[in-house]
């Protein structure tokens, strides 16, 4: 059953007031994308990054020119592929040191790298055994020599350290967007919602929607650029179909807030394992990511759209940010 009533729908498209909450967060949102950060992706969230940090003799005064990593499929490094550059995906360096991110990597590795010297070096073979790995590299006069300290390549690293303090706030945010999801669609069942007949829900929906951005943007601005993007499209989206905007926006938001947590702990366990070659479970991901979206944003709306419409703008939703993420390299 739809709304057809016109006063009611009018009234729901004219609430001023939330209107305007509305634009606060997204200006919020957009707030966050100013902070710096390189590893936002908004795609489908945090990816396997390795850092290298190169050490030198205090005689030396080389400088990093350029390099490549070397992806290997076995311990010899036998038939070595630089990474390839794929949207977000690749290899880069400072003068310094080198990062890479990358939606898998082979099981084997190695650095090339090229020096101010004029010479290029060849490091050891070397395994990748987490998700977000920092590595020591000491400069020889002949070649690399890359050091994995497991302590600072696992909990201690600055990333991962704020990975896990992400993680234990994924769970608050989960179950208050859990809790704001079931009462808003309890209250669907008798009559379209809205910020008049629901508020707490509806301001307990923003309060989890900004302690995802907070819990989110400590590790990366994978969230907070992902809620962007999906809130655009929203916006035009409920303009085009005339459907109530803080209604919808609020659904999408619950919908990342509730299906965020879930992918990430995923991704992380998985790094944890020593599974860094996530890209045969992208497809996979997203699937699970559309049709519980879908689900989320039809149940409390179930008045005004039907679950084919959920589809729909939940696939619009995530195949538009995950495009975008991959042009993005920020």
């Amino acid at each position: 059953m739809r709304i057809t009533d016109q006063s009611t729908r009018e009234k729901l498209m004219s609430f001023s007031c939330p209107k305007r909450v509305m634009w606060v967060i997204l200006c919020m949102i957009a707030c966050f994308l100013l902070l710096p950060n390189s590893s936002a992706r908004a795609d489908i969230g945090p990816k396997p990054t390795m850092e290298f940090i190169f050490v030198q003799g205090n005689d030396s005064d080389l400088v990093i020119l350029d390099g490549t990593l070397m992806e290997c499929e076995d311990a010899t490094c036998s038939q070595a592929a630089p990474l390839e550059a794929l949207g977000p995906q690749g290899f880069s360096c400072t003068t310094d040191r080198c990062s890479s991110m990358a939606y898998g990597y082979a099981p084997y590795h190695r650095l090339v790298i090229r020096f101010s010297d004029g010479r290029i070096r060849e490091s050891n073979i070397f395994k990748n055994r987490f998700f977000n790995a920092v590595y020591e590299v000491n400069i020889q006069t002949d070649d690399l020599v890359v050091k994995a300290d497991i302590w600072k390549s696992s909990a201690a690293s600055p990333n991962n350290m704020t990975f896990i303090l992400m993680l234990l706030g994924m769970p608050i945010c989960f179950i208050l967007a859990i809790g704001a999801w079931i009462w808003l669609s309890i209250r669907a069942r008798k009559a379209a919602i809205s910020f008049s007949n629901a508020p707490v829900a509806f301001i307990l929906s923003w309060t989890t929607a900004g302690l995802m951005l907070v819990f989110g943007g400590l590790y990366a601005l994978t969230l907070p650029l992902t809620i962007f993007i999906e809130s655009v499209v929203t916006i035009f989206y409920a303009k085009l179909r005339q459907r109530s905007m803080l209604t919808l926006m609020t659904s999408v938001i619950l919908a990342n807030a509730i299906t965020q947590p879930f992918l990430l702990i995923a991704l992380f366990m998985m790094g944890m394992l020593g599974q860094t070659d996530i890209m045969n479970y992208l497809l996979l991901f997203e699937i699970f990511i559309w049709l519980g979206e879908a689900v989320i944003i039809y149940l409390p709306q179930r008045k005004e759209i039907s679950f084919t419409e959920a589809l729909g703008l939940s696939l619009l939703l995530n195949a538009t940010s995950f495009l975008i993420g991959l042009m993005l390299r920020i």
